[in-house]
């Protein structure tokens, strides 16, 4: 396992809204290896998971390599580090940009999940959010959160823990809810079932529409997900 005292500095290169590359600096007193090199890429694909739970970001192609690897013993560097390659994009318009402070990705890095189920959640997010098609990575959170909240996977559950356990917390941008569209039944569904059903059923509407609201559900369900795990820790 990774420890932070291993970790002398991270840096982060961004462009456009987009993470590009995150260096990890190791101190010297650690030796390149393959199985550093493995903990690592672990460990940044935890780092992002947990950045777009916070943020509420809008994860496209998301991916992580690594690219370079310097080690001081074997290369004329002051340093060593590995080098890593990813993306997040953090807005898909010029309608909403999202801009953080170093110190934010610094509480998200420290505030990384330790305990073996929430790390396993997290990898089952990080393989979700690659998945470039964003009505079927949709569909999949979704899926994913009512695996979490109902036993017995009834979207119910997921409209009541939304009600009454998420949007309580929140003082504005709550989740809100829909007229289910179900023949002949008068119910309301929150809106992350609401198009989640949209989606799966295929019903008609404006495609353009359809897929403006599905941006914007798609970093609510991040942070439901986010909030349902750090909580559940």
């Amino acid at each position: 396992m990774l420890e932070d005292s291993d970790i002398e500095t991270i840096e982060l290169n961004t462009e456009d809204y987009k993470i590009r590359h995150i260096k990890t600096v190791f101190r010297n007193k650690i030796e390149i290896s393959n199985e550093l090199l493995a903990t690592t890429e672990e460990w940044l694909k935890l780092f992002l998971v947990q950045l777009i739970l916070q943020r509420g970001a809008l994860a496209k192609g998301l991916s992580i390599k690594v690219e370079k690897v310097f080690d001081a013993k074997s290369i004329h560097v002051d340093k060593k580090y590995i080098d890593a390659i990813s993306i997040i994009k953090f807005s898909d318009s010029c309608e909403c940009v999202y801009s953080y402070d170093i110190e934010e990705y610094k509480n998200s890095y420290l505030d990384i999940p330790i305990n073996c189920k929430t790390r396993d959640d997290y990898f089952i997010l990080f393989n979700i959010m690659q998945i470039d098609n964003i009505a079927i990575r949709y569909l999949l959170m979704y899926e994913f959160l009512l695996s979490r909240v109902s036993k017995e996977r009834k979207q119910k559950d997921v409209t009541d823990y939304i009600n009454n356990q998420y949007n309580p917390t929140k003082s504005f941008n709550k989740i809100g809810e829909q007229p289910t569209r179900r023949p002949g039944k008068s119910f309301t569904e929150d809106e992350l079932t609401y198009y989640r059903n949209l989606l799966a059923h295929n019903e008609g509407g404006n495609i353009e529409d359809i897929e403006k609201k599905v941006n914007l559900m798609s970093r609510a369900i991040n942070e439901v997900i986010g909030y349902l795990l750090s909580t559940d820790r």
